[in-house]
């Protein structure tokens, strides 16, 4: 979908989420990409929640923003 909107994420050097460290080692780069990019922002208490499942609400969320970028 990226590719697809032409987007072009930043580095991805930083990831301000209070549970960043339980994102999988090789998902950092990627996460912090998305974040740094604003397409991801996490929940209202700070939280990336990566063990949770996303909701639709959320997938609908993360596509608009790629798209309207």
């Amino acid at each position: 979908a990226l590719k697809v909107a032409e987007v072009v994420l930043p580095d991805g050097m930083q990831l301000d989420m209070a549970d960043a460290d339980q994102i999988a080692d090789y998902a950092q780069y990627a996460v912090k990409q998305l974040w740094q990019a604003g397409i991801i922002n996490g929940d209202t208490d700070g939280n990336f929640r990566p063990k949770e499942n996303l909701t639709r609400a959320e997938a609908a969320k993360v596509i608009y923003m790629i798209r309207n970028r």
